[in-house]
C-alpha cells in the first residue's frame, strides 16, 4: 500500500512538472515566434546602437546643464527695493535704494536721492556681499534683503 501512494504521489509529481513543461514550451515558442538567431542579433545590436546613443545624449545633457548652472550663478537673483525720504523736513519717499545680486553675493545698489532742486543717483559696486564704500542704512537694509532672497 506504501508503495501505490507513493507512486501515485510521483505520478503527481510527473504530471505537474509536465504540465510545467508544456507552459514554458508555450511561453517560449511565444516568445521566438518569427524570430531566429539573426533576427535576434539584428534587435540587439540596435538597442546597442540605442544605447550608445543615448548615452552620447546625457552625457551633452550633462555638460549643457553644467553651462546653465553656472550661468544662473551669475544671473541676478536676489533683488529689493525700498523708498525712502532722506530729509525729514520736507519732502517724500520720492528717493530710493535697489539692491541687484547674484548667487555669489556679486552685484550693485543703486540709490537715487530726490531734492527738489536736483536728483542725485549713487551706484555701488557690492563683492561677495561686500560694498568697497560706507553704504547708508537704507543700502544696507536692500542689501540685507535681496541677500535673504537668494538663500
Amino acid at each position: 500500500m506504501n508503495t501505490t501512494i507513493a507512486l501515485s504521489v510521483l505520478f503527481l509529481l510527473l504530471l505537474a512538472l509536465f504540465g510545467w513543461m508544456i507552459r514554458t514550451e508555450l511561453r517560449l515558442r511565444k516568445f521566438w515566434r518569427g524570430k531566429n538567431g539573426a533576427n535576434l542579433e539584428e534587435i540587439f545590436g540596435a538597442l546597442a546602437e540605442k544605447m550608445k546613443d543615448l548615452s552620447e545624449k546625457s552625457s551633452g545633457h550633462e555638460r549643457a546643464l553644467e553651462k546653465i548652472s553656472g550661468q544662473i550663478k551669475q544671473s541676478v537673483r536676489g533683488v529689493s527695493m525700498i523708498r525712502f525720504n532722506p530729509f525729514k523736513d520736507s519732502g517724500s519717499n520720492q528717493s530710493f535704494s535697489v539692491a541687484l545680486m547674484n548667487d555669489e553675493g556679486d552685484g550693485i545698489v543703486i540709490s537715487s536721492m530726490y531734492a527738489r532742486d536736483r536728483i542725485s543717483v549713487f551706484g555701488k559696486p557690492i563683492e561677495n556681499g561686500r560694498a568697497a564704500q560706507e553704504l547708508t542704512e537704507e543700502e544696507k537694509e536692500v542689501l540685507k534683503t535681496a541677500r535673504e532672497k537668494i538663500s
